[in-house]
């Protein structure tokens, strides 16, 4: 009893050490703060408060251009991206051209020419992809600092069927060491 009481307490000492060494040496090797900053205030766009089915009909009813969805999200990754990390790789400006040839297909469904294939509602809607899946051109670490050499070579199955139908993947976004929380 004594002995397993002793290698909690001794347990316990050693992970608050650690934790307070890790505290620490973050401080001290990075000077980061342990406090998120906050991003400074900036308009939102309305698009950014839009459902995606909302922004496909507004697409296709030509009220609005797969260009300015884009744009909308790409300034506000631009403006929040650096104080939260979500995104740790954009693609921002392959996406605007992408979004630029949505608008080319959807100002041709617009007019009614039968000869351009429909690939679906999500033509022309911005999206991201977690680190985890294979977009190509984009790092495939799930996490992992010692995977950070991977680029995915080809999409996963599941990046190029929302690409089939018309999705525009704006980057791949954080996510926990080798997914495992």
């Amino acid at each position: 009893m004594l002995t397993s009481t002793w290698l909690l307490i001794v347990g316990g000492l050693t992970l608050a050490a650690a934790l307070i060494w890790s505290w620490g040496v973050r401080r001290i090797l990075f000077d980061t703060p342990m406090i998120p900053q906050v991003p400074p205030q900036h308009d939102l766009s309305p698009v950014l408060l839009m459902s995606a089915t909302e922004i496909s009909r507004l697409l296709r009813a030509g009220e609005l251009t797969s260009y300015q969805v884009v744009s909308a999200y790409v300034r506000h990754i631009r403006n929040v991206n650096p104080y939260v990390n979500a995104i740790v790789f954009d693609r921002c400006e392959i996406a605007l051209e992408e979004a630029k040839e949505a608008d080319k297909i959807l100002a041709r469904i617009l007019k009614g020419d039968k000869s351009v294939k429909d690939p679906g509602w999500l033509l022309g809607i911005p999206c991201t992809v977690k680190e985890s899946m294979q977009v190509t051109g984009c790092p495939n670490t799930s996490g992992h600092p010692h995977r950070s050499h991977i680029v995915s070579q080809v999409d996963s199955p599941v990046v190029k069927r929302i690409r089939d139908k018309g999705a525009i993947v704006l980057g791949v976004t954080n996510t926990s060491e080798l997914c495992m929380w």
